[in-house]
């Protein structure tokens, strides 16, 4: 537990853990249950964009308050500097790269411009007092998308996180000791973790979903969407980790607790009747919004 001090970093890290949605896991599990290009299925992916970037913000304020960072407004400053620069900077320059791709050497100066932006904009957000985690989500969200090439080069780092995505994986399981949480005060307060996560995602969604004019059931069904977590959660809780702001006993009980919610995802929507049971006799799901 952290300290006094950083009670109020505490409780924004464990608000940002219990609010994150992992957008690849999402995905997936609407494309395998045809749902991409539903209505829920859409408002699903644009409110777990939001969350991603919400979460991200939130957890570079996280970061920042734990490495004391006192000057709040000097802080926020260096901040909206340095996404102007990476937005109006290395968006362009890459754009302006990506043109002259044709001549010689262009190609090479390319992949090292987009190598360079990314491990300065790393650099940066730690200098600031963010995460480095934030500085390559930054890097990566502000690549212009308008570009054959830069497309091509997403695909090859494609190739990179195949590679690198098992050995953080391994990483995260050494780190869960599941012989802490062994006692029966222990796996109560698992359970709490969980309903609270539960309630208040999928029930916040819910009510939110039903006062745009959504039915009970497709509102349920995005709030059961949205509360998939999956990668995106791990590495935030790895985060928490490492900046001490979760003990080994609170990390393992948070990578439960977002494993057991990303697994109930599925049956959640097979239990509400979309997707999954549709997909097995050869239907189209039915989410449609009310009149």
């Amino acid at each position: 537990m952290p300290e006094v001090a950083n009670r109020g970093a505490f409780i924004l890290f464990v608000g940002t853990a219990m609010a994150i949605t992992a957008m690849p896991v999402l995905t997936r599990i609407l494309s395998d249950c045809r749902l991409l290009t539903s209505t829920i299925g859409t408002v699903a992916l644009g409110c777990a964009a939001i969350d991603d970037v919400v979460a991200w913000t939130m957890l570079g304020l996280v970061t920042g308050l734990l490495r004391g960072q006192m000057d709040v407004a000097a802080t926020i400053t260096a901040a909206v500097v340095y996404l102007l620069l990476m937005l109006y900077g290395l968006r362009q320059a890459l754009r302006w790269l990506s043109a002259r791709r044709a001549m010689p050497g262009g190609r090479p100066l390319l992949l090292g411009a987009v190598i360079a932006g990314s491990l300065l904009s790393v650099l940066a957000a730690e200098r600031i007092g963010l995460h480095a985690v934030l500085g390559a989500f930054i890097a990566g969200a502000c690549l212009p998308r308008d570009t054959d090439a830069l497309a091509g080069l997403g695909r090859r780092l494609h190739v990179v996180s195949v590679l690198l995505l098992p050995a953080f994986f391994v990483q995260v399981g050494l780190r869960t000791q599941l012989g802490l949480v062994s006692g029966p005060d222990q796996w109560t307060v698992v359970g709490l973790l969980i309903l609270l996560a539960g309630v208040g995602k999928v029930g916040g969604s819910a009510v939110a979903a039903r006062s745009a004019g959504f039915s009970w059931r497709d509102a349920l069904a995005i709030g059961a969407l949205l509360n998939t977590r999956g990668l995106v959660a791990l590495v935030a809780l790895d985060i928490g980790r490492d900046l001490g702001i979760l003990s080994p006993t609170l990390f393992t009980m948070f990578v439960i607790m977002t494993l057991l919610m990303t697994l109930g995802t599925v049956p959640a929507l097979r239990l509400l009747g979309l997707g999954a049971r549709e997909v097995l006799r050869g239907q189209e799901p039915r989410a449609t919004l009310l009149p």
